[in-house]
């Protein structure tokens, strides 16, 4: 009906939800709570005490221990030697109050009959539910292999995560890289018209500059005799005392006046004029 491991009269998996104990044990077909039924320290009877969950299954045994007092236990065989509290199959304590109303006219022997085919319809039902429930672990190997299991998908996890977190950092550097090269791909192209548009310019500007110096040697070749007649000028005279000297011009006589010859070697001195 459970899944369990005996190991040494011990159930593996299982204890007790008041001591801890792992001897005796059952479990509660109303709330599956475990606890055990040993005769000093009976938590099971306690439970029922508190809750009035009737029936409980005896994983040693594996009987249906009915709880309430007087209808599930037989006095005969009511306690073993190894002070475990012992209980009727279900079938057979079936049968066994069948008997007891058939013997002993009691007059609400019939009532308990029919609450005794309820409690066995309910627990047919508890029973499938119990089947129905996934089985909890009961062996180390399974608690190991379920903790592997959730660290290898808890691992795969965080590497999808770090491999989607890494994809999505390469793709925004990729973007904001290619959106740099676009920006400076349009400053190139800006600049490059700049210096075609400043090497038009300068051209422009050595051509003008070179009709200017050609203009300037031309100015040039023309205004040299005139400074040389200037720095003529400023040669000192060697003769100051001629410098104003004017020839004394008799004036035209009326008549025809003959001049006389000059004598050979006599030499006129005739100012600059």
């Amino acid at each position: 009906m459970f899944p369990t491991t005996v190991t040494n009269n011990t159930i593996v998996g299982r204890r007790c939800h008041e001591c801890d104990s792992e001897e005796n044990l059952g479990i509660c077909l109303t709330c599956q709570s475990v606890a055990c039924n040993h005769l000093h320290h009976d938590h099971l009877n306690s439970h029922f005490i508190l809750t009035q969950h009737v029936y409980a299954w005896d994983f040693k045994e594996n009987t249906v221990l009915n709880l309430s007092p007087g209808t599930c236990f037989d006095k005969h065989t009511a306690y073993k030697k190894n002070t475990k509290l012992a209980a009727l199959p279900c079938e057979r304590f079936m049968l066994h109050k069948r008997k007891s109303c058939t013997n002993q006219e009691e007059p609400n022997c019939e009532f308990e009959l029919e609450q005794s085919i309820v409690c066995n319809k309910k627990l047919q039902q508890l029973e499938g539910l119990v089947h129905q429930t996934p089985a909890p672990f009961t062996t180390i190997d399974e608690y190991y292999m379920k903790y592997v299991q959730q660290q290898t998908a808890t691992e795969m996890r965080l590497h999808q995560e770090v491999v989607q977190e890494k994809n999505q950092a390469e793709y925004e550097f990729e973007d904001e890289k290619s959106m740099k090269i676009q920006v400076l791909e349009e400053k190139n192209h800006i600049l490059e018209e700049k210096i075609q548009l400043l090497t038009k310019e300068k051209q422009e500007t050595d051509n003008d500059l070179m009709k200017v110096q050609e203009e300037l040697e031309n100015q040039k070749r023309m205004n040299v005799p005139r400074d040389h007649r200037v720095e003529e000028s400023l040669i000192p005279n060697p003769y100051p005392v001629f410098s104003n000297f004017r020839a004394r011009v008799p004036p035209k006589p009326v008549g025809k006046i003959s001049t006389p010859e000059p004598e050979p070697g006599e030499n006129l001195l005739i100012p600059e004029i």
